[in-house]
């Protein structure tokens, strides 16, 4: 049921989101502008910090949860407040993450120089965070993350 949910899940961010082949840019990543920022809604417990790395133009951003939580990240940022990164993938590691957690792997592409923010939330699967009118979750979202990230 969960695999279902989470396939899902990573379905409608990829539809919301789309691809796009990008030029070859360096790229650059900033700390991250915001830490992750966990509420307590009963079985969620504080995760370990999320990472941002950098390969070549794609921006590798790794965001522990707990599947047993049913609580999935998506992403919070509108195609347009990407640019100039697309979305390229999400990727679900169970059992992947740090302190025994797992992982939810989300990779972006530069298309052109530029910097942006990149938000996600936690949320239940099935649910966006973006996208069509009424099918915008607005209940409570168990943690939040941003980050900055530069192409050159």
């Amino acid at each position: 049921m969960i695999a279902n949910s989470l396939h899902v899940s990573a379905l409608a961010v990829l539809l919301m989101l789309g691809a796009c082949q990008a030029p070859s840019e360096p790229t650059t990543a900033e700390p991250a502008s915001a830490p992750l920022a966990a509420a307590d809604t009963g079985s969620t417990a504080a995760l370990p910090p999320p990472t941002v790395a950098i390969n070549g133009r794609t921006a590798i951003i790794s965001l522990p949860l707990r599947l047993s939580d049913n609580l999935i990240w998506v992403s919070s940022t509108r195609m347009s407040e990407a640019d100039p990164f697309v979305f390229k993938g999400l990727e679900i590691k169970p059992g992947g993450g740090p302190q025994g957690t797992d992982l939810a792997v989300f990779f972006y592409e530069a298309d052109h120089a530029g910097a942006t923010v990149l938000k996600f939330g936690l949320v239940p699967p099935g649910k966006m965070l973006v996208g069509l009118p009424g099918a915008i979750y607005t209940g409570p979202v168990a943690a939040r993350f941003e980050t900055s990230v530069t192409v050159q």
